[in-house]
């Protein structure tokens, strides 16, 4: 219900959900800034470790237990570029918090109106909001879980065998996360029997929840076979101090010559950090 002027007498109350490292957390820090200006009432439930920093920015938080840190460095230094490697330390990583995730869930989400999840969190968000029959988005920084022929899937080698080919990288990719991580999940669940069942999977050939890609348009385009339902919007960004400046010598190192390229590897840490640094040079020498 909205008042004379159209503001909400009762604000929604939107849960965001997400795990991962500082990539995973900030956009949607800067999603829940933006969901709160437009007169919402948001809750943000994710890795403890990043708890002072949301309430800093002044939302609410729900601490998700589990040390995304050693999830990052298994992806670094064991999947490497294999999507079933990946899935794989994935789930070896979150299974055993699967009783307390869901009970962060559940409380974070016990008086949502809406409810926004990522990626690692798709399936406990998607089981959560159908169990309170409430509306859901998900909410990716990378293309996954819907087909298409313009590109390949992530992680996967991007042959010259047609679209047929690129599709069916998408379908492989989403079948492993979906019916591996369900398995094992229910394998769990026989001495869990508090956990709940699975939500019916989200997306299908034919329907799906509205999903949102947290990345620029100008980097991957949204895909002429996408569903009306998937939407690439720009990236999530928090807003830039107005009394920042750059430190002097950063200046002048940009003022100094052409514009650079600039490599960063985020919150990741690897063994190989080493190898990985010599392969961009080269890269950038070439």
């Amino acid at each position: 219900q909205r008042d004379q002027r159209g503001a909400l007498l009762t604000p929604l109350r939107v849960t965001l959900l997400t795990y991962g490292s500082r990539g995973d957390v900030e956009p949607f820090i800067a999603l829940g800034l933006g969901l709160q200006r437009a007169g919402l009432r948001v809750r943000l439930a994710a890795p403890a470790k990043f708890e002072a920093w949301a309430a800093g920015c002044g939302l609410e938080f729900a601490p998700i237990q589990g040390n995304p840190d050693e999830l990052a460095q298994a992806f670094a230094d064991q999947a490497g570029l294999s999507g079933l490697r990946m899935i794989g330390q994935m789930v070896r990583h979150v299974l055993p918090l699967a009783r307390s995730v869901f009970a962060t869930v559940e409380e974070a989400c016990g008086d949502a109106d809406l409810i926004v999840h990522s990626f690692m969190m798709t399936d406990a968000g998607h089981t959560a909001a159908v169990m309170r029959g409430v509306p859901e988005v998900s909410a990716q920084f990378f293309p996954v879980f819907l087909t298409t022929a313009a590109f390949s899937a992530v992680a996967m080698p991007d042959l010259p065998l047609g679209p047929g080919y690129r599709r069916f990288t998408h379908w492989f990719n989403t079948s492993v996360f979906r019916h591996g991580a369900r398995f094992l999940y229910n394998f769990l669940r026989r001495s869990g029997p508090r956990l709940p069942d699975l939500a019916a999977w989200p997306f299908s050939a034919r329907a799906g929840i509205p999903i949102l890609f947290g990345y620029s348009p100008a980097v991957l385009p949204c895909p002429a076979d996408w569903p009306d339902y998937a939407q690439v919007c720009g990236y999530w960004r928090l807003p830039v101090p107005q009394d920042w400046q750059p430190p002097a010598d950063l200046a002048e190192f940009l003022a100094a010559g052409t514009p650079p390229v600039y490599f960063g590897p985020g919150s990741i840490r690897s063994s190989r950090m080493k190898t990985l640094l010599q392969a961009v040079i080269t890269a950038a020498r070439g």
